[in-house]
């Protein structure tokens, strides 16, 4: 079959989509391993090894007091956002496992119940479906815990169930029988049980044995892993004494297969996964991440996180850089932290987002072909990519690793903003990278950027504006020939920088200067990287920025590999905006995009349908409503021998 021609950055937006989507739905279920607060067993004690997600609160009754008191749990509260709020929550629930339509109870339920903690975690039993299961500590919450089973079974009559008791090796527990129907083909039994002060449930009678088993000292459980173990250990140990609120873990890669085997009747039947994509690549070496999050630290820090990435070498030890310890893609993972990495001085103050990072580019270059193929869909497409860029007798003539790549430094900083009004091409972006050897880059950057984009000045200073090739001078044709075109006024005509509705990526303003390379989406923001912005109207400059950093260096006083600020205001205005009017699944910005790939269905996806709107924000309030509930955060990421640590701390506005 002949292979599509590749559109190599098509397929490097998704990669990177991809990898934020592993890392947020990774983090979203909120995991668990605090010691129960009545005597009780800790929930990760009762889980089985088969457990590949995992969240715990440690305390309910104290975890409804601090979020209350987070500005985020204010925002929740809001009469005018509530609409909002529960639908979303539903949908992220959703891809957690969905406890009430798994179990039938809503997580509300379990922690009305709760007298300590809760424990929820998806369990996927050898050579069966995922299931999801729920341990409650409800010591002297007997009629709430009545209460609980009651409405469960209540509920899940109403589809269906048929009632009887079994014996669990010595304890007796109730089964209702679910039977299939259109939504699901096959039967499903929810089992619940109590023991001593321990509630129970999960839908998997043969899991429902182990944790039975476990109550009673019998077989290993989460707890008694070593990855989960691992991960969970470097969290405590940079809490320094800081008891979390939260606690939770995942195996991202068998989290994934997990979860879609509760929708197996709905795929297609040439369905690939797409992390399997990231597993076979060699990201499989990633086998835990957990974390804690503690709430309403102090009257200045809403949430503080901490993150452990664990991936220990493949071969060779903990000092070996990441092409000797993997294999294939996750060898692009070359991350070398360093004690200096200064805010930009050309960071405006209103930046919605910067993040800086240090990064082997050339490595990640050189380890990036298996994983291009593997997104493509066949091998050597990035070698046929590539090597277009020489052999065309159109193309720019370079040879992309020498020319380029080999010329370019080990920092990158990224920064977003937006333009109003807001529209789903409304972000707007900068990439800045260091550059080595500028004289020798900037010849075949010419070559490169002359092949799809118009050579402009901007107060002397050249630079190359890309455009969709139906806004190129003379249409489809390009005879080379095009003259550099001075810009005086780069404040006006706002439409011929960017101001339509194209897709964001299809235009870009690019220039070398000095040992910097940009790539802007406007000429307003590549001006701004140029030319910097009076000291008082710098990102350095600002309260906000000053005092997000202060509290993470007092967080995380190590060298570090990247570091990210973020006005959360700023980063959901124009995916608020875009839900209010309905135009969500069209938006172009970056979390937009995001949140797409997490809501599309895998139906969806595959035909390449644009989804339907699930949130329903005809009647959200302004947005300055809702911004008052969205203070500063930063966080700074750690690599280790054997994987990466985040510590990261959200800020209260009130508290500023």
């Amino acid at each position: 079959m002949k292979c599509p021609p590749v559109d190599p950055r098509r397929h490097g937006r998704r990669c990177v989509l991809w990898g934020a989507r592993v890392g947020l739905l990774a983090a979203t279920p909120l995991l668990i391993l605090s010691p129960a607060a009545h005597g009780a067993p800790a929930a990760n004690t009762i889980f089985p090894p088969t457990t590949v997600a995992f969240f715990s609160v440690a305390d309910a009754p104290s975890l409804k007091t601090k979020w209350r008191q987070t500005q985020v749990g204010q925002f929740t509260s809001d009469e005018a956002l509530r609409p909002f709020v529960t639908q979303m929550r539903g949908n992220i629930i959703d891809r957690f496992g969905n406890i009430e339509e798994r179990l039938g109870m809503t997580f509300d339920d379990l922690t009305a119940a709760a007298a300590g903690e809760v424990g929820v975690g998806m369990l996927h039993p050898t050579g069966d479906r995922a299931c999801v299961g729920v341990v409650l500590d409800v010591a002297g919450k007997d009629a709430e815990a009545e209460s609980l089973i009651n409405k469960a079974e209540q509920q899940l009559a109403t589809r269906g169930a048929t009632r009887k008791r079994i014996d669990l090796g010595g304890v007796s527990a109730t089964v209702l029988s679910l039977p299939p129907n259109e939504k699901r083909e096959y039967q499903r039994d929810v089992v619940h049980f109590r023991s001593g002060d321990l509630l129970i449930a999960v839908d998997n009678v043969k899991s429902a044995r182990q944790m039975a088993g476990l109550l009673a000292g019998r077989g290993e459980s989460l707890a008694g892993t070593a990855t989960y173990t691992e991960t969970m250990r470097r969290c405590q140990a940079e809490a320094r004494g800081l008891k979390p609120d939260i606690d939770w873990f995942c195996d991202p890669f068998a989290w994934d297969s997990a979860r879609r085997t509760l929708y197996r009747g709905r795929l297609l039947p040439d369905r690939k996964d797409n992390l399997t994509i990231f597993r076979e690549q060699g990201f499989d070496a990633i086998k835990g991440i957990g974390g804690h999050i503690a709430l309403a630290v102090t009257a200045e820090q809403d949430i503080i996180h901490r993150t452990a990435i664990y991936a220990p070498p493949l071969r060779g030890d903990k000092r070996s850089p990441a092409a000797e310890k993997y294999r294939l893609g996750m060898r692009m993972a070359e991350l070398p932290n360093t004690a200096s990495m200064p805010v930009e001085k050309w960071a405006p103050r209103m930046t919605a987002t910067y993040t800086t990072l240090s990064l082997d580019i050339l490595n990640a270059y050189d380890h990036v072909s298996t994983l291009f193929d593997a997104i493509s869909g066949y091998e050597g497409s990035f070698k046929r990519t590539i090597d277009s860029f020489y052999e065309d007798p159109y193309g720019p003539e370079i040879q992309v690793r020498q020319d380029l790549v080999q010329h370019l430094g080990k920092r990158v900083t990224i920064m977003t903003d937006y333009k109003l009004p807001i529209d789903v091409d409304c972000e707007r972006y900068a990439f800045v990278v260091d550059v080595t050897n500028p004289t020798a880059l900037r010849g075949p950057l010419d070559r490169l950027m002359e092949t799809d984009g118009i050579r402009r000045e901007i107060n002397g200073q050249p630079f190359w504006e890309l455009l969709p090739e139906d806004e190129m001078p003379g249409g489809d044709v390009d005879d080379g020939l095009l003259e550099s075109e001075p810009i005086d006024d780069i404040g006006a005509e706002e439409g011929d920088y960017g101001g339509g509705n194209e897709r964001l990526l299809r235009r870009a303003a690019v220039c070398l200067k000095g040992e910097q390379l940009i790539v802007a989406s406007d000429v307003e923001f590549l001006a701004d990287v140029l030319f910097g912005v009076d000291p008082r109207e710098s990102l350095a400059g600002s309260y906000d920025f000053q005092a997000a950093m202060r509290s993470l260096g007092e967080l995380a006083p190590w060298e570090r590999c990247s570091y990210s600020f973020f006005r959360t205001d700023e980063s959901i205005r124009p995916s608020y905006e875009l839900i209010r009017k309905g135009l969500m699944p069209q938006s172009q910005t970056f979390f937009g995009r995001l949140l797409n790939e997490m809501l599309t269905t895998e139906e969806d996806e595959q035909q390449g349908i644009v989804r339907k709107q699930r949130i329903d924000g005809s009647a959200l309030p302004s947005f300055e409503v809702a911004r008052r509930y969205f203070g500063p955060a930063t966080r700074a990421i750690r690599t280790d021998g054997d994987g990466w640590f985040i510590t990261g701390v959200v800020l209260s506005k009130a508290g500023q």
